[in-house]
C-alpha cells in the first residue's frame, strides 16, 4: 500500500481536526501550515499527533456541569454539537476508547439532549464508532444503546422529501444538516443499526432526483 493510500483517511481527518480546532475553538492557526506540507508518512502522524494534542487541550477538565465538553460549545439548535465533532475527530485520528478525553467526553454526550441535527448526527458517529471498536463490552454496549437513541431520533427528524430541519421539528434546515444527518444514519446502520429500506429510498430521491 503506497503512502498516499494509507494515509488518505488521515489526511480527510487531519483536515477535519483543523476545521474544529481552528474553526470553533481557536487554537493556534499556525498548525494549519503543516497541512500544505504533508508529503511523508511521518509528517502526517506528527501533524496528526501536534492537533490531537492542542484539540485535547481545549477540552474542559473542571468537574461540574460542562465537564468533557470542549472550549467555546455551542448553544440553542448547535448545542453540544462542538464537543460532537470533536470527540469524533479524535477517536478517528487514533484516539483509543479508553484515553481520558475520550472518557470525558462520552460522560459529556451521554448526559446532554443534544437538540440539533448536527449535533446528533456526529454523536452516532462517536457511538457508532465505539460500538465496533471499543475494547470494553461494557462500553459497546452502552454505545449501543445511545446509538439506538440517536438513530431513532434521526430517523424520526426526517422530512417526508428527505431534507432535515434543523432540530426534530423540521424547523429551517438546508442541505448542510441533511448530509450530517444522513451520514449519522449511514454510521448507525454501517455499525449494526437497523434502519428501514424507505428510509434509504426517500434519502436518494431526495439527493439524486
Amino acid at each position: 500500500m503506497s503512502r498516499t493510500q494509507r494515509h488518505s483517511p488521515a489526511v480527510f481527518f487531519l483536515n477535519l481536526i483543523y476545521f474544529v480546532t481552528i474553526g470553533y475553538i481557536g487554537a493556534d492557526p499556525a498548525a494549519g501550515q503543516l497541512i500544505a506540507h504533508l508529503n511523508t508518512d511521518e509528517k502526517v502522524d506528527a501533524a496528526i499527533e501536534e492537533l490531537v494534542t492542542s484539540l485535547k487541550g481545549q477540552q474542559i477538565k473542571v468537574h461540574g456541569e460542562h465537564y468533557g465538553s470542549f472550549a467555546d460549545e455551542m448553544a440553542g439548535h448547535h448545542a453540544g454539537g462542538v464537543t460532537a465533532l470533536a470527540t469524533y475527530s479524535l477517536l478517528k485520528s487514533g484516539v483509543p476508547w479508553h484515553d481520558d478525553s475520550i472518557k470525558a467526553a462520552v460522560e459529556y454526550l451521554s448526559n446532554h439532549p443534544l437538540p440539533g441535527t448536527y449535533s446528533r448526527a456526529m454523536r452516532a458517529g462517536v457511538w457508532a464508532h465505539l460500538v465496533q471498536h471499543a475494547g470494553s463490552e461494557e462500553m459497546r454496549r452502552t454505545a449501543k444503546r445511545f446509538l439506538q437513541r440517536d438513530t431513532e431520533w434521526l430517523v424520526r427528524a426526517m422530512k417526508s422529501d428527505g431534507f432535515y430541519g434543523y432540530d426534530i421539528e423540521g424547523l429551517g434546515g438546508d442541505h448542510s444538516c441533511s448530509q450530517f444527518a444522513v451520514y449519522g444514519a449511514w454510521a448507525a446502520q454501517d455499525a449494526g443499526m437497523e434502519i428501514q429500506i424507505n428510509y434509504w429510498e426517500k434519502v436518494a430521491k431526495h439527493w439524486l432526483e
